[in-house]
C-alpha cells in the first residue's frame, strides 16, 4: 500500500492533465500536456494538479484485495491440481475483476472532480450541476450524493464493463507470462552456475 500511495503521488498530476486534455474540445483550451500542465498550476497552485487525489488514493486499498484474490484462487487451483500457467492466468484475470470492481466507483468520483469548473466550448464544465463553492473535502461526498440520486447505484459503475474488458485479460496475460519468463531466467541462472563450476572444475 505505501508503494502504491508514493508512486500514485508522484503521478497523480499527469492523470489530471491526462483527463482534462481528453474532455477538451480539439484545442480549445490546452495546446498540449505542457501547456495544460502549466495553466493548471498558473490558476490554481499545485492542488490544482492533485484534483480528486484523496479520493482516488482510496484505490489503494484495491491493491490489498487484488493480491488476496490472485494468491486466494491460486491456492485453490493448486489444491486442483492445475500447473503454475493456467494458475498464474485465472488468478490474474480473478484478481483484475475484484480489484475493478472495487476501482471503478472511485475512479468515476474522482474523474469529476478532475474536469469541475473546467473551461470547454467557453462554458464551464459541471454535467451534475454541483455547487463548486463548497470546500475541496465536500466535493467528493455531493458527487456521489447527485450521481447516486440520477443514476442509483449503476451510476457509480460507469465504465465498468470497458474496464473489465480492459485490465482483466491485461492481469492474465502479465501474470502468465510473468512466470514463463520467471522459469527461463531460474534455468538460464541455473545452466550458468553449471558451466561456471565446470568451468571451474577444469
Amino acid at each position: 500500500m505505501l508503494s502504491s500511495f508514493s508512486v500514485r503521488c508522484a503521478l497523480f498530476p499527469l492523470t489530471v492533465i491526462k483527463t482534462q486534455l481528453q474532455v477538451q474540445f480539439k484545442n480549445d483550451v490546452y495546446k498540449g500536456m505542457i501547456d495544460c500542465g502549466c495553466k493548471i498550476y498558473q490558476a490554481e497552485g499545485v492542488r490544482g494538479l492533485y484534483r480528486g487525489f484523496w479520493i482516488s488514493s482510496f484505490q489503494i486499498v484495491s491493491g490489498v484485495f487484488y493480491i488476496s484474490t490472485y494468491e486466494g484462487v491460486r491456492h485453490i487451483l493448486t489444491q486442483k491440481g492445475c500447473g503454475d500457467k493456467v494458475k498464474a492466468v485465472f488468478a490474474g484475470g480473478a484478481a483484475s475483476l475484484v480489484g475493478q470492481t472495487i476501482i471503478v466507483p472511485f475512479d468515476v468520483i474522482s474523474q469529476h472532480i478532475m474536469v469541475l469548473g473546467m473551461n470547454a466550448h467557453g462554458q464551464k464544465i459541471n454535467p451534475l450541476g454541483i455547487n463548486t463553492a463548497v470546500r475541496k473535502s465536500e466535493l467528493a461526498v455531493q458527487i456521489a450524493k447527485e450521481i447516486f440520486r440520477r443514476d442509483g447505484p449503476s451510476g457509480f459503475y460507469r465504465g465498468y464493463t470497458a474496464s473489465l474488458l480492459a485490465y482483466v485479460p491485461n492481469s492474465a496475460l502479465w501474470w502468465g507470462f510473468y512466470h514463463v519468463y520467471q522459469g527461463r531466467i531460474y534455468f538460464l541462472l541455473f545452466l550458468n552456475a553449471k558451466l561456471t563450476q565446470f568451468s571451474n572444475n577444469r
